[in-house]
């Protein structure tokens, strides 16, 4: 079976593993304990992003736009007596 067929959807593999099978896999590998990888402490992952500050287009858009519609607010009620 070519597999530009099977990469474009044309025709199905003739056999589709289930999400359990590890039949092919060398038992030497399969019966080791499962390891984690360690976390990394809090104070490095806020270390890795230090200096980092940027803001999406949109969102600073939107954030201006709010902030100019509360100093317009703030101005009206200024010009009110409404402090």
């Amino acid at each position: 079976m070519e597999l530009k067929f099977c990469t474009n959807a044309l025709k199905h593999p003739p056999l589709s593993p289930t999400t359990g099978d590890t039949g092919q896999f060398d038992t030497y590998f399969t019966n080791q304990k499962p390891i984690d990888s360690p976390a990394l402490p809090m104070s490095t992952k806020e270390e890795l992003f230090r200096g980092f500050s940027f803001v999406s287009p949109a969102a600073h858009r939107q954030l201006t736009m709010i902030h100019s519609q509360h100093e317009a607010l703030k101005q009206a009620s200024n010009r009110l007596g409404m402090r």
